[in-house]
């Protein structure tokens, strides 16, 4: 039920007005009050009747389980002054001990009942539009604020972290790759786990903006990159370790030449990878998000696309293949 004006602050006979009909909510037994405050609140409840404020009365019995005969009494003579001005009275909220000791004194005929206030003034009130809307300005705002959260939320422009951190991660890789090459195997595990360690905050953010579907095809490639080559680059060893450092070097590059929008990178010519099924699906995604770009007038042709199964991919701007008279290599992920 929307909130009504409170047209009187009483302490035992409250009232708050709907339109043109007012809500009567007696707080016990006028025993523990005051008798002239009791019978001064009174007056002004058939004041707003008689001076013609309120067309109808409803009376909320809800805020006790018990009134005596005295407010009983009150409430038939309210109910009354309502009815003799062409109004209407309801009761609604009764507790069923009250509602056994009024069918006794045979008094149900005083007024409507209600099983609710908000049913009690569905009937009774007539509420302008404006009115209504004010009565209901707390949930409106509410609804409002949420509304609003949800709008920035998906609206509001979210950082593209291959520019925020492609310049870091190229100078970063270009440090470890160089230090990697002069150390001794203790002081290379320490810094491969301190790389790990700056690393995988970065992939993480990558990967939430892909479950989010707002990843770029930027970002793609720098996940690309950091997660499935350079991660793993930093534990192996040999020709694995050779393999991975191309792709991870590679696809940095496709990062910023995707930002610049300059000519793709030479990929290189890595005989004998196996591509992870999550990097091809990846690979995919981002293929998808090129080739839409650039169907729309883009100026960018950079892609990697799926060439003879699910672990052979290759730049879209790459040499045509050879007719089977010479060896093939792929260029995997």
């Amino acid at each position: 039920m929307a909130r009504g004006e409170q047209a009187l602050l009483n302490r035992f006979y409250p009232v708050d007005l709907h339109g043109d009909t007012a809500v009567l909510k007696p707080r016990g037994d006028a025993a523990g009050f005051s008798l002239h405050s009791v019978i001064s609140e009174l007056d002004q409840v058939r004041g707003l009747i008689e001076t013609g404020r309120i067309r109808n009365l409803l009376i909320d019995l809800g805020h006790h389980r018990y009134f005596g005969s005295m407010v009983i009494g009150d409430l038939i003579d309210l109910a009354q002054l309502v009815r003799d001005r062409g109004g209407r009275a309801g009761l609604c909220g009764i507790s069923d001990d009250m509602a056994s000791a009024m069918r006794l004194m045979q008094l149900n005929e005083h007024w409507e009942q209600f099983p609710s206030a908000a049913a009690g003034l569905h009937a009774l009130a007539k509420i302008s539009r404006t009115e209504r809307v004010w009565q209901s300005r707390y949930q409106i705002a509410c609804a409002a604020v949420v509304l609003i959260a949800v709008m920035v939320y998906w609206f509001y422009p979210r950082a593209n972290y291959a520019v925020v951190y492609h310049e870091k991660m190229q100078k970063l890789w270009t440090e470890v790759s160089a230090k990697r090459a002069r150390s001794g195997i203790e002081e290379w595990h320490w810094t491969a786990k301190k790389t790990e360690a700056q690393l995988e905050p970065i992939v993480a953010k990558l990967e939430r903006q892909l479950k989010d579907h707002r990843a770029t095809a930027s970002e793609k490639y720098l996940l690309l990159a950091v997660k499935f080559h350079w991660l793993p680059w930093l534990k192996e060893t040999g020709a694995e370790a050779e393999k991975s450092g191309q792709l991870t070097k590679y696809y940095l590059d496709m990062t910023d030449s995707v930002l610049a929008g300059t000519p793709a990178p030479i990929a290189p010519t890595i005989a004998g990878t196996q591509a992870a099924t999550p990097a091809i699906e990846l690979a995919s995604d981002i293929s998808g998000d090129i080739n839409t770009s650039s169907s729309s007038g883009g100026s960018t042709e950079i892609s990697i696309l799926p060439v003879s199964g699910p672990t052979e991919v290759k730049p879209i701007n790459a040499p045509p293949e050879n007719d089977g008279s010479q060896s093939t290599e792929s260029t995997p992920i």
